[in-house]
């Protein structure tokens, strides 16, 4: 009789950066994985696009206090890519000894969504932070649970989608476990273009939410415009967004923008 097969480990695979929105992330990342008795697995993105642009003989890096410009060294970023993962590994381990995870730590190089997404397996969840476009400062404390005697309750919600797919119940599951490690609500946007499909999904997700103690709000979407999505993520001031399917290249192109340009980290659910 064949041995059975033994389940994957469930991974939190964090994209590390050292922006204040990377922390952010690592941070979300380790919550979500002290929550679901999962391992935390760093992946620190060589980005190759920038290694290519150092061997142009254009390229030029500039000084500020005197504008006197300089041939980038392509050795140079090298050796700072490689300090940054050493200092990224170094946190990782730090928050993950500190919460008692398993926890791993790979560098690849590559575009960072699909680097990630080839790190990827079932049932895998991906944490993303910043990625070029933004550097700021979020107002939510994101680390380490707390006791209720001594939570930091935020009105940033938890924003996830919810359509018709299974795995959007994985996302819902996931987005609620964040939510009750942060004390904040869930802002479930139901995806649905029918007209008796958002009252039937909005039923399900309640269903699945039952007796949750952080607050639940629903909002309609009839499709998945990123442009939309953007607005209803900025106007919440979300905390964290999940996201799911990365099947297609319309999929794909929609999560990229998203973690391009949302000023909060996001979460990939396969």
């Amino acid at each position: 009789m064949p041995e059975a097969k033994r389940p994957e480990t469930p991974r939190i695979l964090v994209s590390c950066d050292t922006s204040p929105l990377g922390t952010a992330a690592l941070h979300a990342a380790a919550a979500l994985a002290h929550r679901l008795d999962a391992e935390l697995a760093g992946v620190f993105v060589e980005n190759v696009n920038l290694l290519r642009m150092a061997t142009l003989p254009f390229a030029r890096e500039y000084v500020l206090s005197n504008a006197v410009g300089r041939r980038v060294e392509t050795g140079e970023i090298e050796r700072t890519l490689r300090r940054q993962a050493e200092d990224m590994r170094d946190a990782l381990s730090r928050i993950a000894r500190g919460m008692s995870l398993p926890w791993s730590f790979q560098v690849v190089r590559g575009a960072l969504l699909e680097s990630v997404l080839e790190a990827m397996r079932e049932p895998d969840l991906a944490v993303f932070g910043y990625t070029g476009k933004y550097s700021v400062n979020l107002n939510i404390r994101i680390g380490m649970p707390q006791s209720p005697a001594h939570a930091t309750v935020t009105h940033q919600p938890i924003l996830v989608f919810y359509d018709d797919t299974s795995v959007a119940e994985r996302a819902l599951a996931a987005a609620n476990a964040l939510a009750q490690v942060h004390h904040t609500g869930l802002l479930v946007l139901v995806i649905a273009g029918n007209a008796d499909a958002p009252s039937r999904l909005r039923a399900r997700a309640a269903a699945q939410l039952e007796g949750v103690p952080t607050g639940v709000r629903f909002q309609h979407l009839p499709s998945r415009d990123i442009q939309g999505i953007k607005k209803v993520v900025m106007a919440n001031q979300a905390a964290v967004v999940l996201w799911h399917g990365v099947q297609t290249s319309d999929e794909r192109k929609a999560l990229a923008t998203l973690v391009d340009e949302v000023k909060c980290p996001v979460v990939l659910v396969l």
